[in-house]
């Protein structure tokens, strides 16, 4: 008869540092999950929603410089056009200049708006980001808000 016998033995120590690091990551993770159930879930959608106020949705905010990449279509468009509703210096950056122009005419249009510029510049090449970063700093304004929607884009690092 075959009779098979195991033994472990497992040793285990832990340094102080470490047990607190382990102590610290779990909790976060736990604090975090809780605070993720009750801010991000549907139901935390629907008590938060409660609290909505559509006037803070109104805010102003002229004498901003706003600079949005992808302005002349969906959401890059979107996001110029309530920019520029709420009384912003909007600066769309396009790669097209016809679908450009056109973007620009129509937000122009329909906010009433004057101060909406337009920027031609092709986000995958370097040589036409610094050429832009050029020009916006010869116009020695500051730059309030960078929205990007290129997928190619090193605007933040060369301004």
């Amino acid at each position: 008869m075959l009779q098979l016998q195991f033994e472990f033995q497992i040793r285990f120590s832990i340094t102080i540092p470490t047990l607190t690091m382990f102590l610290l990551k779990t909790w976060r993770q736990s604090a975090f999950g809780v605070y993720g159930y009750l801010n991000f879930t549907k139901p935390a959608f629907l008590e938060h929603s409660k609290n909505f106020k559509p006037e803070e949705m109104e805010t102003q905010i002229p004498g901003k410089n706003c600079l949005v990449t992808g302005a002349n279509s969906g959401i890059g468009y979107a996001t110029a056009e309530g920019l520029a509703q709420r009384g912003a210096t909007v600066y769309l950056v396009c790669r097209n200049k016809e679908r450009g122009e056109a973007a620009l005419s129509q937000i122009q249009t329909k906010t009433g708006n004057q101060n909406v510029h337009l920027e031609i510049c092709d986000l995958s090449s370097v040589t036409d980001i610094r050429s832009l970063a050029s020009r916006f700093s010869k116009k020695n304004v500051p730059l309030h808000v960078l929205v990007n929607f290129q997928s190619y884009c090193y605007i933040a690092e060369i301004i």
